[in-house]
């Protein structure tokens, strides 16, 4: 692609803030989703566990559900708008005000013997749990600071290799030019497994705490504190692996 080096230095930087914010989406879900249920045990101090898991596995649910409704949506209006940025940004508002709401009615509704808080007022609430909900509102907004038009630009590369390629081409050329068909059956196997991946994954984040709490007798700080170092080995290895795959795709 034929293009400048000031160019190509917003193109990148547009690419790394898609990259930020698809990190910083699993770096929200992931710091909540191991407290949630020892958090939901004293708030719900009179329910029995099972329906506590139940309502847990709808909290957990929630998230992926509104991703699948909102993704057609998101789609359909970029399909007939052709408009990244306002969309981008209307993401950005959307995902911040929910992170906003959320931890900040959470955190006005805990009662102040919840865990010992070490910072509480009669508003204002930081405990073990509460503290991932700020760090998720705060991640929230640096986003919709990177998605601004300062930070994110976006860029369709095949303008400048349409055109070059139109002033070059000749009839024989277009004659010549076939686009090969899809390979559907491809698309689906990688589809079905990122499924897979997807729903192994969450299992374990969402069963973990629970099981670890039942099996060894721990108590809720030791199971947050053990099973995050769990998963964040789990994601080191994850990490190694895919830096595996281009070398031994090579052989």
């Amino acid at each position: 692609m034929n293009e400048n080096p000031e160019q190509r230095k917003r193109r990148l930087r547009s690419i790394y803030v898609v990259h930020t914010s698809m990190f910083v989406f699993s770096l929200g879900f992931s710091i909540n989703l191991t407290g949630v249920f020892p958090y939901m045990k004293q708030l719900l101090t009179n329910n029995s566990s099972e329906d506590i898991l139940n309502r847990y596995g709808w909290v957990v649910a929630m998230n992926p559900l509104g991703q699948m409704i909102a993704s057609p949506l998101l789609g359909y209006i970029f399909n007939k708008t052709n408009d990244l940025r306002s969309i981008s940004m209307a993401m950005a508002v959307v995902y911040i005000l929910g992170f906003i709401v959320g931890p900040g009615i959470q955190a006005s509704l805990t009662p102040l013997k919840c865990g010992q808080p070490p910072i509480s007022g009669p508003y204002f609430t930081l405990d073990m749990y509460t503290v991932a909900g700020w760090l998720s509102v705060f991640m929230g907004v640096c986003m919709m600071i990177l998605f601004s038009p300062y930070f994110f630009q976006p860029f369709d590369v095949t303008v400048q290799e349409r055109s070059l390629h139109n002033r070059n081409k000749t009839e024989a050329d277009t004659k010549s030019i076939s686009l090969e068909k899809p390979d559907y059956l491809a698309a689906l196997i990688s589809l079905l497994n990122f499924f897979v991946f997807q729903a192994v994954f969450v299992l374990l984040e969402t069963l973990g705490t629970p099981l670890c709490m039942d099996n060894f007798a721990w108590s809720e700080e030791t199971t947050v504190f053990y099973l995050g170092i769990i998963m964040s080995s789990g994601g080191v290895m994850s990490f190694i692996c895919f830096l595996t795959i281009p070398p031994l795709s090579k052989k």
